[in-house]
């Protein structure tokens, strides 16, 4: 009864790593509880805009700062940035091609809002204006004041 029993526990520990498993995730079971996606508003003078922050811990610690009033910096003609006081979680990651409305958080404490075409450096993803008509123009080329605020 012995020698059945360690015969028996030996064949499960030998079979049981071969054995095809299902991996159940969010991108592969469509019954899998999606995370809610936030919407935060910007306005830049007259102009307003929304955008969808990502699902992830650096855009849900930027959306618990709102709402801010922000003077941001031109830097290098295709960003908007603005140094915040405190520091994000971030989870940097090379970006080669960020664009028009992309918003994203640099080294922990910098909020950048894209205007232009630009990339090769590591950020962590914030989120994307929705609908990018008339941003470029609203921004400018020099330093400007963008409010953001959650959307209920």
């Amino acid at each position: 009864m012995k020698r059945t029993f360690i015969l028996t526990l030996l064949t499960i520990l030998v079979i049981t790593p071969f054995c095809a498993c299902k991996k159940v995730s969010r991108d592969t079971d469509p019954n899998y509880p999606k995370p809610e996606r936030y919407k935060m508003k910007l306005t830049v003078g007259n102009k307003t805009f929304t955008a969808t922050l990502d699902v992830n811990a650096s855009a849900d610690a930027f959306r618990a700062q709102l709402p801010l009033t922000l003077d941001m910096t031109d830097y290098g003609g295709f960003e908007k940035i603005y140094k915040l006081d405190v520091k994000l979680p971030y989870n940097d990651k090379l970006e080669e091609s960020l664009g028009l409305g992309d918003i994203m958080l640099y080294q922990s404490n910098t909020i950048v809002l894209f205007y232009d075409n630009h990339g090769g450096f590591s950020y962590s993803r914030i989120g994307k204006i929705d609908n990018t008509l008339g941003l470029r123009e609203a921004l400018g080329t020099g330093n400007v004041t963008v409010k953001w605020e959650n959307i209920k």
